[in-house]
């Protein structure tokens, strides 16, 4: 104890540490300073972890750090941080975070400030203790140990693993200082932090929205808090460039992805139990938002999403809130201040931005599509558009695209999308940018998510030209071809994709250029099922493929169309022979071909469990052969399609929003258009009106509508329909009544006993009017005794026979109505009379109806208001017209 018997108390120590100036001959100072260090060092370790030791370590961490250039310029053996002194801290801090047993608040405190004077110490001379493994292996104890227990929210495990992460283990002193030591880190951290947040994140939760003591003070809350809730968190959150980040295993974030969603409704549900204000609105919920996001690459991401659709609706409940939203007034001192703009607060921003990503994350799904589309005008947040103006005008690439897709998905009408060639051009933009990284994102925007997007958006006829203008089909074979692209999320999708552009003819032509995907494609088509990848693209290659050769006949067609057409000397079209061929003998021609079916059913695999009904109901109501994709398959898909288009003269179209954007149902549904097949349209989807392609095909065709109606009325209605082209319809089983077909059956049967009274003059004749056969030999009896006569024959195009041709208008049944309705193709009208109309409720409706100003507004505006159905013009004049002659002419 020589070299410092001569130093009685702290404050000399301090001293000669602080006015210590070097100087390569002074001995005699260097003894000093190293006198001082060791009675510091014996002061420390007498009194260990106290008030005291706080007090010495404090002052001494100012005087070192005010002449530490000059102490480390000491010639010291070993180096200065080796020396006893700051071997002494190392041990003393060890202790600080080993120390166990459950201690008053007071002790706990005394804790947690000696942890941190000590550490300031090491801090201020560069020393990385805590990466070295002996405080590594301490650390791992107290997170085990926190994991493990229940603590006290003041305990000072909390406040010291709160100071650890928030201000040490940090990615700015990763950058500046530690860069070749944080990895060390990781491995010992990053697992026992995520069984921390898995064990206590869902109870602290509540807790902190539960806790009602300081609630509009308080932000953060407690340690505990601030740890699970918020550091943990963002230790997990980490981002940068210049390093590696502390990442999870596949399992883990499968696990933890599980997790986050389930924990999403105790969240939302105890937030909005609360009157919104910044304290529920704090970073606890970004943080939440964000480790959501942060989840996306787990496999489970898409199935949660599917599974809790509850959560897109609290999200948008959340951008609803008034206090998201900052309005930007201008003062005038005549009219006052005004309101000339909107803005987000700098306050909530980061949330805003978190709940919008979100969003975006959860759009790749089609349920969740589903419901941006079903959105009103008032349930559509502005804020996204207010968020779309502030990211153009910061140039926030990342979050202005995930303003302008969801925009976008809110658009129930993709003919009428905004700034369709804008999207086009963003969307090739960053598929051009992300299949050049090897992360295959750019800016955070993933390609398989734009590719999900914009097999959507192409929907729209501008998009889909905008992107075949910008070389999008050659990013998009680069994405469907390549190997290092997975072929789940990004090669299948392309393929789907590629097929749907196709349809555009200049698209086709481009394509078939591309000798490289041409073979591709032909080779998938070829290949077998030893290699599961290609088994699964081979579907989608045999679609490309003969949507390619489709293209190929059509071109030859319009080639034909092109040449000059022989006329007779009457100037009529006519065949290679001179004759003509008139409408008539067409369509005799076309319903005398033998068909191997009498019907097909084109539907996309969404609404498969109401067509399957349907297929099930008409084989037992009809006996009709019937195509469907469950049965009768073998060799290629494509193919089969085609062939039963082919063979059946009836197409029904399942149609919905799936529908139209499904590649493989526009094939079919076009192809059937193409060979003048029978389309019958039948409505799978609420609130969903034909666009784009679908529009031009069942546009202004009657409909079935499956939605509306409960599912035997529209399959009556189905009935009637197929009655209009076949009257064997009428004369198999006999089909349920129909809404507006009501007593089809009965018809049917009038017609077969008038057929049997003209080929049997002797049978006895009723009181009815009809001679009857033998109750044993008729088929019909057994449903009426008798029926009335059914006097007009049926009309050439196959409609039922019209028995109210020969009564007043006042005096018709409801089925003479019915039948009049739809004898003239304007079933649709029905809607808007009673649901039982007769004559007299037809008449009375009519007189008032053309009493009005402009009737045709007048029933257009209702169609489309109460049941969401465009009235034809043409319809209406029908109505006009056969409705005017018949009261004019038999009052």
């Amino acid at each position: 104890m020589d070299k410092h018997s001569n130093i009685e108390d702290l404050d000399t120590a301090y001293k000669i540490l602080r006015t210590y100036r070097y100087d390569s001959q002074d001995v005699k100072g260097f003894e000093k300073v190293q006198a001082a260090f060791e009675f510091c060092r014996l002061t420390i370790q007498k009194v260990g972890v106290s008030e005291s030791t706080i007090d010495t370590t404090t002052r001494l961490q100012s005087v070192l750090k005010s002449n530490r250039q000059e102490l480390e310029r000491m010639p010291c053996n070993p180096p200065l941080a080796s020396q006893p002194f700051f071997g002494q801290l190392k041990d003393l801090l060890l202790k600080t975070v080993k120390i166990t047993g459950h201690k008053n608040s007071s002790t706990k405190d005394v804790i947690f400030r000696c942890f941190y004077s000590i550490y300031s110490i090491l801090e201020t001379f560069d020393i990385p203790f805590v990466f070295n493994d002996k405080f590594l292996s301490a650390l791992k104890e107290c997170l085990t140990s926190v994991r493990d227990n229940q603590y006290s929210p003041d305990d000072f495990r909390y406040a010291i693993l709160a100071m650890l992460f928030d201000q040490i283990y940090t990615i700015e002193k990763f950058k500046s200082r530690y860069i070749e030591i944080y990895e060390k880190l990781y491995p010992v951290a990053t697992p026992l932090i995520l069984q921390c947040i898995l064990n206590y994140y869902e109870q602290e939760l509540k807790r902190f929205y539960d806790d009602d003591q300081g609630l509009t003070s308080r932000v953060d809350g407690d340690a505990k808090h601030r740890v699970f809730l918020n550091i943990f968190p963002e230790y997990l959150l980490m981002e940068g460039n210049e390093i590696h980040l502390p990442t999870l295993t596949k399992p883990q974030l499968d696990t933890f992805c599980q997790a986050l969603f389930g924990w999403s409704y105790t969240l939302f549900n105890h937030f909005f139990k609360k009157q919104p204000k910044d304290f529920t609105l704090s970073v606890v919920i970004v943080r939440f938002l964000k480790l959501m996001n942060y989840c996306i690459p787990s496999i489970y991401f898409r199935r949660c999403a599917r599974q809790n659709p509850v959560l897109v609706e609290n999200l948008f409940r959340l951008l609803h809130l008034p206090l998201l939203v900052k309005n930007v007034t201008d003062y005038n001192a005549r009219f006052g201040s005004k309101v000339v703009d909107s803005t987000v607060p700098e306050k909530h921003f980061e949330l805003v931005l978190a709940a919008v990503e979100l969003l975006y994350n959860l759009s790749v799904e089609s349920c969740v599509v589903d419901y941006l589309r079903g959105l009103s005008d008032e349930e559509k947040p502005e804020i996204i558009r207010v968020l779309l103006k502030n990211c153009k005008k910061n140039n926030m690439y990342t979050a202005k695209f995930h303003c302008e897709t969801l925009i976008a998905l809110m658009n129930n009408d993709m003919d009428r999308l905004e700034e369709p060639k804008e999207i086009a051009t963003s969307y090739v933009n960053c598929i051009s940018k992300a299949v050049k990284t090897e992360s295959q994102s750019f800016q955070k925007v993933r390609l398989s998510d734009t590719i999900i997007h914009l097999k959507i958006f192409v929907q729209n006829e501008q998009v889909k030209a905008e992107v075949v203008a910008q070389d999008g089909l050659t990013l998009l074979t680069t994405c469907a071809t390549e190997t290092r692209f997975d072929m789940a999320s990004v090669q299948y999708p392309s393929m789907e994709l590629i097929w749907s552009i196709i349809f555009d003819l200049s698209a086709a032509q481009l394509l078939r250029a591309n000798k490289v995907f041409v073979d591709y494609v032909v080779d998938l088509t070829k290949s077998g099922t030893d290699n599961p990848d290609k088994h699964v693209l081979k579907r989608v290659a045999e679609g490309i493929d003969w949507q390619m050769k489709q293209k190929v006949v059509e071109e030859q067609k319009r080639n034909e169309a092109a040449k000059p057409v022989k006329l007779s000397v009457f100037g009529v079209p006519v065949d290679s022979t001179g004759k003509q061929i008139t409408k008539e003998q067409r369509l005799a021609m076309e319903q005398s071909k033998d068909y191997k079916f009498d019907m097909m059913i084109s539907y996309c695999h969404k609404d498969s469990t109401l067509c399957t009904q349907i297929h099930k109901q008409l084989k037992m109501e009809t006996n009709a052969r019937i195509w469907i994709d469950t049965e009768q398959m073998y060799g290629s898909l494509t193919e089969r399609m085609s062939e039963a288009i082919e063979h059946s003269r009836i197409i029904l179209v399942c149609y919905s929003n799936a529908y139209k954007e499904s590649p493989n149902c526009q094939a079919e549904c076009t192809y059937a258009n193409d060979l003048k097949r029978i389309i019958i349209p039948l409505r799978m989807e609420a609130n969903y009106r034909p666009n784009g392609w679908l529009k031009l095909i069942v546009g202004d065709r009657l409909y079935v509508d499956f939605v509306k109606y409960d599912f035997e009325r529209a399959f009556g209605d189905l009935i009637r329909q197929l009655e209009r082209y076949d009257k064997k319809y009428k004369e198999t089983k006999e089909a349920p009544k129909p809404v507006n077909a009501s007593n089809s059956s009965s018809v049917a049967q009038s017609q077969k006993k008038a057929m049997e009274v003209k080929n049997n003059p002797s049978l006895p004749v009723t009181q009815t009017g009809i001679k009857q056969t033998n109750k044993k030999s008729s088929l019909l009896d057994e449903t009426s005794d008798t029926i009335e006569t059914q006097t007009k024959s049926s009309t050439n195009d196959g409609t039922s026979d019209a028995t109210y041709e020969n009564k007043q208008v006042l005096d018709w049944t409801n089925e003479d109505v019915r039948n009049f309705f739809h004898d003239k193709q304007i079933a649709e009208m029905l809607q808007l009379l009673d649901r039982n109309p007769n004559g007299r409720v037809l008449c009375d409706y009519y007189q008032q109806l053309m009493n009005e100003n402009s009737p045709y507004q007048v029933v257009k505006e209702e169609m489309k208001e109460l049941h969401g159905i465009f009235l034809p013009y043409r319809a209406f004049v029908t109505f006009d017209r056969e409705l005017r002659e018949r009261i004019s002419t038999k009052r």
